[in-house]
């Protein structure tokens, strides 16, 4: 549903009832603006991830490929935003973290490394093993960000966030770790 479906329905609702105050509308409102922006950036990271596995896999490519070439995607496109949201991406860590660009400039350059690196059959393990870890490491900027209600993909909705995107990040680290980390015979 686009957001001014949501708010037609919202009227035809609210004038039927003449009970429903300007407050529950308000909420009613922001509630439809944090379930599209949230599902967007889980529908853009779950693209990337998962669209090119399936197509691969369809024209018969090894699916250890089909794989990393989902994480490839997904780190290209994060590390890109480290570079274009670097404002936003800056927020979302303590003021007392020191360099707070720098970092972000550093993190986004790892993750665009990181992209073309994971293709690479004889660095893969180690770069996967490198995203797993930094995976973990970014945690406590989203829980921060989510506490501090950050405006940027999504944290501005508050701890509930969390709860869509935590879950998420274990899924990276599983698919990194599947594709990238395991052993296989006859890898890509």
């Amino acid at each position: 549903m686009t957001l001014t479906g949501a708010l037609a329905d919202t009227h035809r609702i609210d004038s039927g009832n003449q009970n429903f105050s300007a407050g529950a509308r308000r909420r009613r409102l922001l509630k439809v603006r944090w379930h599209s922006r949230v599902m967007q950036n889980i529908a853009i990271i779950l693209t990337l991830l998962l669209l090119p596995y399936w197509l691969l896999t369809l024209a018969h490519v090894h699916e250890v490929l089909c794989g990393r070439v989902g994480i490839a995607l997904v780190f290209a496109f994060t590390g890109v935003g480290h570079f274009i949201k670097t404002s936003a991406m800056t927020q979302m860590l303590p003021g007392w973290v020191p360099m707070r660009v720098s970092l972000v400039y550093i993190t986004g350059v790892f993750e665009l490394l990181a992209a073309v690196a994971i293709l690479i059959p004889p660095l893969s393990r180690y770069v996967g093993l490198a995203l797993c870890v930094f995976l973990l490491l970014i945690v406590p900027s989203n829980i921060y960000a989510a506490l501090e209600r950050v405006d940027f993909g999504g944290h501005a909705a508050g701890p509930i966030y969390l709860l869509v995107r935590i879950p998420l990040q274990f899924f990276l680290i599983g698919w990194v770790y599947w594709f990238a980390v395991r052993q296989y015979e006859n890898t890509a």
